[in-house]
């Protein structure tokens, strides 16, 4: 089979991370006339830090006349990143709100794909209820597993003690959607400064935004909040979860949030927003808390079509955030190493067979039924 990749992978975000890592999974296929070409795409002007060292490793390779073509993007690009028939073309994308069919993303679907790839069945429940009558093939998110797993070998964290003090900690962007301004009240609201805690921000947030959340609480002092800029490398985004203890999103929407599953991988407890993408793998290992849902509201949303008020996302209930935050600080994170570890579910030869089989499906499918 011959494949042609399309993908986001030399950018520094989450679909940058996430483009990467399924490029590496197709670098593993093998086998009689099997061709795997490439070729990057931005989605952002963030580009990754490790950009040339990626470009080394998978220089841009196209592929002539391939049988599938995986575009890694938002839908919008796909009319400009679709091959002409007899290529497959297959959509990878993230969703991470309710009700689409206003905002022209099922209508480039459907005009321009024969199948579509999500990481959860709450995505695929919501474009299928969107209107998307193309194909939904659902699979696991692919994680780097063995990088995780050799790096946490080498510092010998299966001796690590629990935090000093406890942390609870959140990894993602400075944006609306994932809603840290909800995090950080509900941290300096339940806790006090001379608690023996604190709350670690992986973000591009500033200073000052955290400082004029925390004066809303109105306290003579706030328990502590550690900012780490969002330009780390991989085995210090590995560090910062080794030395936390709980993993905090209060995000309206996810669709697999990897800081999430590499939290739970690492064996750090966690707390989300129920209704999100984040709560369906794994829910014997988290805590959800209560949420409702609302109209989409954001004042400077990355694209202009979407987080529109025609669709819908969860809103945490704080007071619920405060209160799980409390237990899981009273128990010290006890039950981090309860329940199912997805560390094969996400490994990349896992992944790879799973792709491999969609792939062979949407290859198979006749042309007129599609």
């Amino acid at each position: 089979m011959k494949i042609q990749f399309i993908g986001p992978y030399l950018q520094n975000d989450g679909w940058g991370i996430a483009a990467l890592n399924f490029l590496k999974v197709l670098s593993l296929i093998d086998g009689p006339g099997t061709e795997i070409g490439n070729c990057p795409i931005m989605l952002s002007s963030n580009i990754s830090q490790d950009a040339e060292e990626t470009r080394e490793q998978f220089p841009d390779i196209y592929v002539e006349s391939p049988d599938i073509v995986i575009s890694y993007a938002l839908p919008p690009f796909f009319e400009n990143t679709k091959y002409d028939k007899p290529a497959k073309n297959i959509g990878i994308f993230h969703t991470e709100t309710r009700h689409l069919e206003k905002i022209g993303w099922i209508q480039h679907c459907n005009d321009n794909l024969d199948g579509v790839i999500v990481f959860t069945y709450q995505e695929q429940d919501n474009l299928e209820k969107s209107g998307l009558n193309v194909p939904i093939y659902v699979m696991p998110m692919p994680i780097d597993t063995t990088e995780i797993k050799n790096h946490l070998t080498a510092m010998d964290y299966s001796n690590k003690l629990k935090a000093d003090p406890y942390t609870f900690y959140f990894i993602g962007e400075n944006n609306e959607r994932k809603n840290i301004k909800s995090l950080v009240r509900s941290y300096s609201t339940e806790f006090d400064a001379h608690e023996n805690v604190k709350l670690v921000i992986r973000s591009n947030v500033q200073l000052q935004d955290i400082d004029r959340v925390q004066q809303s609480v109105r306290k003579e002092k706030y328990p502590p909040i550690e900012l780490h800029g969002n330009h780390q490398s991989r085995d210090q985004l590995i560090d910062l979860h080794a030395a936390s203890d709980c993993f905090v999103s209060a995000s309206y929407g996810e669709s697999s949030c990897i800081p999430l599953i590499e939290a739970l991988i690492v064996g750090n407890s966690a707390i989300v927003t129920s209704g999100t993408g984040m709560d369906e793998p794994y829910s014997n290992r988290l805590q959800l808390t209560s949420a409702f849902e609302v109209p989409c509201e954001c004042y400077r949303p990355p694209i202009h079509n979407i987080y529109t008020p025609y669709e819908s996302w969860m809103k945490i209930d704080e007071r619920d955030l405060m209160d799980r935050m409390r237990y899981d600080f009273s128990i010290q994170g006890y039950s981090r190493s309860e329940g199912c570890n997805p560390i094969h579910e996400h490994h990349f030869e896992n992944v790879k067979g799973k792709l491999c089989s969609i792939m062979q499906i949407v290859a198979d499918a006749p042309i007129a039924s599609l």
